[in-house]
């Protein structure tokens, strides 16, 4: 098989060596010209009906037909057969292979009883065996022709499915093919060119249309016809179509590949969902009892148990031994029980077993079951429920398989389980009532919701990943609050939705590492309901993450994101309670961009940047903590970065952002109340002083007179960084505590201003004493330097310079009317009695 690319229908399909074109929209047969004649020894054409309007089918019993998945499908669609319509009544697609077996009836619900169908074939020795194709559709178009007018092949011909032709072709071999949504067992072919010694009469290809389309053997040689095929895919499509060259130039040879679904693979699974076993009395009774089936006890691989509509009350059958099925199938808006002392063994030869409830969705049909007996698998096991009342499975489940759920029903474990090879959910939920319940391999969500109710803290699982669109619920079983039900590591991979719900205070908790990875889209975590804490670190390598929803979702552990990856919180808040730039390795960008939306900072950070476009940037009180960002964007009219009782540090590249960052910290300080609660720079901490003595200071480290730092509170700086922290009033140098060297840069810069008329160099700024951020330094400015250094307790955490402490006097209060301060500017000659006095206290701790 060559490595092509060729599409028929709606979909993309890439086997195991070859991407084929699937007959999904598909043509009829390409027959060469010489061969136009049906094959004259071939099944009646009642063989093969016309798939609603685009594919093929194989009636293979008086009211059952089979075809291809990968096609258009509902329920009550036409079927034609012999030119006759009947209606898809109900429609069993394999677990795992591009199969389906559809019940058939007539448009008014009668049963179809097809007096011609034939019956799959059950064996393995297909190759090099001549079988006989048929199918609907568009059939040979143009020749296609070199330069030279050699033909190599053939376009299709533009018209509807509803032609059948007959063609002939031969089975080279058999393999397998996975792809996104089958894994199939195949056989396969090939269109040889005329003049090749592999070509035999009646030579044809499938095009689009014929997906379902029969391949037939003749098993005696007598007419005794057994279909062995479900046409699939072929090599090409437009424009080429089928070819029979390697290319015009050589002439060599390469016929066009086609394969169908190998049938005999799945024989056993066709001829159990066509001839079901179906509990048939209104009463509770035991499984072994042959009066209570249709068509024997249910008890052998394969074999399909049908528990359906006879009761007209809850019902409860014995199962007392093990018994051996394929298929479970519970279809009734009444109760069925299943309990006892013995077991059901789920077994089916090439193909996964399944439990389907209300399969066909029929609104009679929705009711609430429950499995008391264990469940041992022996190959994989689709639980597959479309019903309102809950699917309850109360015996564990054993074996090293694979459990899938499909359907939009809810299936409740309700005891541990040891099936060893992982839980995957593609649609509904799956509810899960003991810790232990979902097995010890890994949890798949590939879309549908995962549901985890305890009464305590619980881990529940070792790893869980998701892949599409999917929610977790967190809840108490009966009673409880507060509780973390969590996972050993979870992950989260492509661009998806994840949603996190639940009730009475619970959450979602991540003990071990998470990993986020959008390769390269979003993945949208929705904290709806429940908080989620990943407290073992989280690993972003590419893509987004946005955060929606209005509960937390905190970060702890080690963390390690891409170089440009960006977090965007749209509402709620992401908490950080370890360093997004362990080691300063600042790649992540956070994005906060809708009010009530929040980003809190739990411990010191490293980004490459933070952008708030509306909502709200803060350090936790108490935390001490320390903000290092490239970059800092700030909607002053919306928005806020709370400093609290931490500091900052901005490494900007480019000129100095010092003006727009102390606009920023003025809007803040909200002036002419001095209350620390606008919007810009702002901090908490000092908005909360009840004595009114901590404010945000700032300095640009490319000061020429006052920066040139090389730290700033244990970080490494350059000149290139603005200094920001919360700390006393009048701390100019940003160390902590109110001193002296404070002293000596207010007086020095009023002394130049009032005596000489001289600007600072570098103009009024925190930095020489203007602490009111209003231009200049006056009586206010002295006011809150003087009170500070008066009633300072202590100095700051993480004082830069500790040689700058001195005896702290005692505190007092100085009866000076802070918000009198910020309301009134005197001139700077009235400097009150109390400053000069602070002055010339300082003035002997000079240096």
């Amino acid at each position: 098989m060559r490595g092509v690319t060729v599409q028929l229908g709606a979909a993309w399909l890439v086997g195991t060596a070859v991407c084929v074109f699937l007959s999904g929209s598909a043509f009829g047969l390409v027959l060469h010209p010489e061969d136009d004649d049906p094959p004259p020894v071939r099944p009646l054409d009642a063989a093969v009906g016309r798939w609603v309007d685009n594919a093929s089918c194989v009636p293979v019993g008086p009211n059952y037909v089979i075809t291809t998945r990968h096609q258009r499908w509902e329920l009550d669609r036409p079927v034609w057969i012999d030119g006759v319509e009947y209606r898809t009544a109900e429609i069993f697609n394999h677990y795992e292979a591009d199969l389906r077996v559809v019940r058939i009836a007539l448009p008014d619900g009668q049963n179809a009883d097809l007096s011609y169908y034939i019956p799959p074939y059950t064996g393995t020795q297909e190759r090099h065996k001549t079988v006989v194709i048929g199918g609907y559709g568009m059939g040979r178009g143009d020749p296609l022709e070199t330069p030279l007018g050699v033909t190599y092949g053939y376009t299709w011909a533009v018209s509807p499915n509803d032609t059948l032709r007959w063609g002939a072709n031969r089975v080279e071999g058999s393999s397998s093919v996975m792809t996104a949504d089958y894994a199939t067992d195949i056989l396969t072919a090939g269109f040889d060119a005329p003049t090749s010694a592999a070509y035999r009469d009646h030579e044809a290809a499938p095009a689009a249309y014929d997906s379902g389309g029969g391949w037939f053997i003749d098993i005696s040689g007598n007419g005794d016809w057994r279909v062995a095929g479900l046409t699939r895919a072929v090599e090409h499509g437009p424009p080429t179509n089928q070819t029979w060259f390697r290319n015009s130039v050589t002439g060599q040879f390469d016929p066009d590949y086609l394969d169908a679904v190998r049938v005999g693979s799945y024989a056993q699974w066709i001829n159990g969902a066509i001839s079901p076993s179906v509990w048939n009395v209104d009463a509770s009774g035991n499984w072994a009892d042959l009066a209570n089936w249709s068509s024997g006890v249910p008890d052998a691989p394969s074999t399909w148990a049908v528990l359906g509509d006879a009761i007209a009350d809850d019902r409860t059958v014995t199962l007392d031994a093990a018994v051996t099925l394929g298929t479970l199938r519970i279809d009734s808006g009444n109760r069925y029980t299943v309990q006892g002392t013995g077991s059901l063994v789920f077994d089916v030869p090439n193909s996964a077993a399944g439990i389907e409830v209300n399969r066909q969705g029929s609104p009679s049909f929705h009711g609430a079951h429950v499995i008391g007996v264990p469940i041992a698998l022996a190959v994989p096991l689709v639980l597959n429920t479309r019903s309102d009342g809950d699917l309850t499975l109360a015996g564990a489940i054993s074996g090293p398989e694979t459990v899938t759920k499909r359907g939009e029903g809810t299936v409740i474990l309700a005891v541990a389980n040891t099936f060893s090879d992982g839980l995957v959910i593609e649609e509904g939920t799956v509810r899960a009532t003991d810790p232990a319940a979902l097995g010890p391999g890994e949890v798949v969500l590939d879309g549908g919701s995962l549901d985890l109710r305890s009464d305590t803290d619980a881990a529940f699982a070792g790893v869980v990943t998701t892949k599409a669109d999917a929610a977790i619920h967190v809840q108490p079983v009966t009673t409880g609050s507060e509780h973390t039900l969590s996972f050993d590591q979870f992950n989260a991979q492509s661009s998806h939705t994840l949603t996190i719900t639940g009730t009475d205070g619970y959450c979602l908790g991540v003990s071990g590492m998470t990993t986020f990875n959008g390769v390269p889209g979003t993945v949208t975590v929705d904290t709806a309901s429940a908080d989620l804490a990943l407290a073992g670190g989280l690993f972003f390598a590419s893509g987004a993450i946005t955060k929606t929803g209005p509960r937390e979702m905190a970060i702890a552990g080690a963390q390690s994101y891409g170089n440009g990856m960006v977090m965007r919180i749209e509402d709620g808040t992401v908490r950080f309670d370890s360093d997004a730039g362990p080691g300063g390795q600042d790649n992540l960008t956070v994005r906060v961009v809708a009010p009530p939306a929040a980003v809190e900072f739990g411990a010191t950070q490293h980004v490459a940047g933070l952008e708030i476009a509306d909502g709200a940037a803060r350090v936790l009180a108490g935390t001490g903590s320390l903000l290092v960002t490239r970059a800092l964007s700030i909607d002053q009219a919306d928005a806020h970065l709370d400093l609290a009782d931490g500091a900052m540090i901005l490494d900007y590249t480019g000129p100095s952002p010092m003006p727009q960052v102390t606009d920023w910290i003025r809007s803040g300080l909200n002036a002419g109340a001095g209350c620390w609660d606008g919007n810009g720079i702002v901090s908490s901490a000092a908005a909360t002083d009840a004595q009114t003595l901590t404010a945000v200071g700032v300095l640009d480290n490319a000061d020429a007179n006052y920066g040139g730092r090389a730290s700033f509170l244990g970080e490494d700086v350059d000149a290139t960084s603005i200094l920001a922290r919360w700390t006393w009033w009048g701390d100019a140098d940003l160390d902590g505590v109110v001193d002296s060297n404070d002293y000596d840069r207010i007086d020095n810069a009023w002394v130049r201003w009032t005596k000489e008329g001289l600007v600072p160099d570098g103009g009024f700024r925190w930095a020489v004493g203007d602490f009111t951020y209003d231009g200049t330094i006056d009586s206010n400015d002295y006011d809150l330097i003087d009170r500070a250094w008066m009633m300072q307790t202590e100095p700051l955490p993480a004082a830069s310079d500790s040689s700058h402490a001195f005896a702290l006097p005692q505190e007092m209060d100085l009866g000076i009317d802070v918000a009198s301060t910020f309301g009134t500017v005197p001139e700077p000659a009235t400097v009150g009695l109390l400053g000069l006095a602070a002055v010339a206290l300082v003035a002997r701790r000079r240096r």
